[in-house]
């Protein structure tokens, strides 16, 4: 990789930078994304190889339908906020340009940006955030309408 200028390419998510109940395994597998790229980097340093690490928000794709043992299910409903999706073809695009750039870190997207930042560095807040959904969420599915 020296001789030729190599470039490395990881894809985490934002969701490595805060924790969501129910969705540990995800999470931790997402942190550890962000370990590895910024010690792969610190390990190449002046190497003239790059590590290029992405963390992306919400982007257009049938995450939603694979289940836990890699099975995809198509009836099942994508539950993200249309409206915060990013189109595969813009991802993949910010993607490229940030390896090209030799980019160590890129959060992408602005909510994901937001999330990232929060979660880094006002951890309390997520903590709060997310537990006062899931509090919301039981407390929904437990009422009755008449």
């Amino acid at each position: 990789l020296e001789n030729s200028r190599g470039r490395l390419a990881l894809v985490g998510s934002v969701a490595g930078f805060f924790a969501a109940p129910g969705y540990g395994a995800y999470h931790c597998s997402k942190a550890a994304v962000v370990a590895l790229g910024r010690t792969i980097s610190a390990e190449i340093d002046g190497r003239g190889v790059s590590c290029t690490t992405v963390h992306p928000g919400f982007v257009a794709s049938e995450i939603n339908q694979i289940d836990g043992h890699g099975r995809r299910h198509p009836e099942r409903a994508d539950t993200r906020p249309a409206w915060l999706m990013w189109p595969t073809d813009k991802a993949a695009r910010v993607i490229v340009d940030a390896i090209e750039a030799r980019k160590r870190e890129l959060v992408f997207t602005l909510h994901g940006r937001l999330v990232a930042w929060l979660g880094s560095h006002f951890p309390s807040v997520t903590h709060f955030a997310m537990t006062r959904q899931v509090a919301n969420d039981q407390a929904d599915s437990f009422r009755v309408d008449d």
